[in-house]
């Protein structure tokens, strides 16, 4: 079981999808192991003015649902600020057809609904030509709060889709429990932490 007095390190997993986009590579992306640095780089209980339904943030590691030898990992944190604007990142790295992939980026659109979030961002560096520069991806998580009994905090792979319409509209995408040491955090009931 997890604490939420303590910071856990966590891979997000992601998966991209084989069909290649070409454009332009961009500057070197960070490694999806290393820390996204914002909001969610503290312990959410101590973040003056996030109001539930207003911040999420994860690092996560799982299998690939596409070839389960591959481990897809990804970190994030998003916050919808008091006169609405959307802040965030991530970072994914996997190993598609054409290599490895390492991306990052910034969080576009963010939707809570109880404990799961849906999120999409726009890709603004990646060294694989599979994922370009500018491309949007998108993703879902569940916070299952891992109290005795409670099942573990499951994530999606982050694929292609246009980012306002599925946090908008979509659905979840079917999720795989989280690797090892790792967690998302969807802030939605007032005195959670």
């Amino acid at each position: 079981m997890r604490s939420r007095w303590t910071l856990p390190l966590v891979a997000v997993a992601v998966a991209a999808c084989d069909n290649a986009i070409t454009a332009p590579a961009a500057s070197s992306p960070a490694s999806a192991s290393e820390v996204v640095r914002g909001p969610g780089s503290h312990t959410p209980s101590v973040l003056a003015g996030v109001v539930p339904g207003n911040y999420t943030d994860g690092r996560v590691r799982i299998k690939s649902p596409f070839n389960p030898t591959i481990t897809d990992r990804y970190t994030y944190w998003a916050e919808r600020t008091d006169d609405g604007r959307i802040l965030g990142k991530f970072s994914y790295s996997t190993t598609l057809a054409n290599g490895p992939a390492n991306v990052s980026g910034k969080v576009l659109c963010f939707t809570i609904t109880g404990p799961k979030a849906r999120l999409g961002g726009v890709v603004t560096a990646s060294d694989n030509a599979s994922i370009p520069v500018g491309s949007e991806l998108t993703w879902s998580v569940t916070d299952n709060w891992a109290q005795d009994g409670d099942p573990d905090d499951t994530a999606s792979p982050l694929l292609g889709a246009p980012a306002q319409p599925y946090c908008a509209l979509g659905l979840p995408y079917p999720e795989s429990p989280l690797l090892g040491y790792t967690y998302v955090y969807v802030e939605y009931v007032l005195g959670r932490v």
